[in-house]
């Protein structure tokens, strides 16, 4: 270049940038602009997760506890995603086919044999309790 300079960065630099952009789009890809939004300002900008809600715009306690469990969920997604999780089971994610209709052909759509003849489940709340 003439007059100019051209920055080399060392290849190490780049794999990370690289990997940093895969998980963020992981992340993004689960829980969308809110989760990621939310997961940079707790753990980047150091903020508590009640002050991030607030920020984005949470008014209730109620909106407080749904913006804790979304950073919950997105923390659950970033240790899978970086290879920290202690356990092989992911978070339980809707597939969607194009169409905005869950792929009925995905197993675990499904209720096994034991689930159907538990008739706690068969009233349909997952902890057997009518209303």
């Amino acid at each position: 270049m003439a007059g100019g300079f051209q920055i080399q960065f060392p290849n190490a630099r780049m794999a990370a940038a690289k990997r940093l952009r895969s998980v963020e789009g992981t992340l993004k890809d689960w829980h969308g602009q809110a989760g990621l939004s939310l997961t940079r300002a707790v753990l980047i900008s150091g903020q508590s997760v009640e002050k991030s809600a607030r920020a984005f715009g949470a008014r209730s306690t109620r909106e407080v506890l749904s913006r804790g469990w979304l950073f919950r969920k997105c923390l659950d997604v970033l240790t899978k995603a970086l290879g920290l999780a202690n356990s092989a089971q992911r978070p339980r994610r809707l597939r969607l086919n194009g169409d905005g209709a869950p792929d009925l052909r995905d197993p675990s759509m499904h209720a096994g044999a034991g689930e159907l003849d538990d008739p706690g489940l068969r009233r349909g709340r997952p902890n057997g309790h009518a209303r």
